[in-house]
């Protein structure tokens, strides 16, 4: 949470812990009386939230219960609005069609993009339907934490996927576009050599992405300047997070 506030977050946006949902009395309650209006078929069908596919959950039927929680959690918190990546689309469609048979509100949803995981498209990872593999808590390696060391984001970053000239599928223009640019209130430069060509201000991204495709921006200094953003940007969570590194630890999350 007060990592949340350090990068700007309102003060007025109000916490509720899950723990507090299921103990309130009514969640389970409700829960099954949503589950009444749907079918385990459709069920399977929603699973993909869960970066699952359908198959899986033969081998555990809790997955089954994941998306039936997230539509009650829907209705318990009386939501208008659900905000998440394009990955909760299947959650919230879910919600919508149990809603139209329980006669409960049908919750409107809004969904951003998802960031591509820094190892890239690696075809042993790759997620069902052809969507994107993404930064995952489970790896590491895969993400940038708000509370990563400099040290850190800058070896992820320098080990991450970023083909040469190719922007579909690229980690680190990922970051550029749907970090950088919309929210980094400096310019963003690319330091080079003098003899390629010296600092250069890419002053939207559409300029940076036409010369990236044009191989005019070798990605080693690509990486090396979103790093360095990254590093700038996530300063406020990060010195908030020092403050908690024991208690961190415990939790176990630790800078990678």
């Amino acid at each position: 949470r007060e990592g949340m506030r350090a990068m700007g977050l309102s003060d007025k946006v109000r916490f509720i812990w899950a723990s507090d949902l299921v103990d309130s009395g009514e969640y389970f309650t409700t829960l099954i009386k949503l589950a009444k209006h749907t079918s385990l078929s459709r069920l399977r069908r929603a699973l993909p939230i869960m970066g699952r596919v359908e198959g899986d959950a033969e081998k555990d039927f809790s997955m089954y219960i994941y998306p039936i929680m997230q539509v009650t959690d829907i209705s318990v918190m009386n939501i208008d609005i659900a905000l998440g990546g394009m990955d909760q689309r299947h959650a919230h469609m879910l919600q919508r069609d149990i809603a139209d048979k329980s006669g409960i509100k049908k919750v409107s949803a809004i969904h951003g993009p998802l960031l591509g995981s820094l190892k890239g498209p690696g075809r042993m990872d790759a997620a069902p339907d052809g969507e994107i593999v993404k930064m995952s808590k489970s790896d590491p390696d895969s993400a940038i934490f708000i509370f990563d060391s400099e040290a850190s984001i800058r070896r992820k970053l320098s080990s991450a996927f970023c083909p040469m000239g190719e922007v579909k599928g690229n980690p680190v223009m990922d970051v550029a576009r749907h970090i950088i640019y919309p929210y980094y209130q400096k310019e963003f430069m690319i330091h080079r050599p003098v003899s390629k060509g010296g600092d250069f201000v890419y002053n939207d991204y559409d300029e940076l992405e036409a010369e990236y495709i044009a191989n005019r921006v070798h990605p080693m200094d690509l990486k090396a300047a979103v790093g360095e953003v990254l590093v700038e940007m996530l300063g406020p969570a990060r010195s908030i997070y020092e403050q908690y590194e024991e208690e961190m630890r415990d939790l176990g999350y630790t800078s990678q």
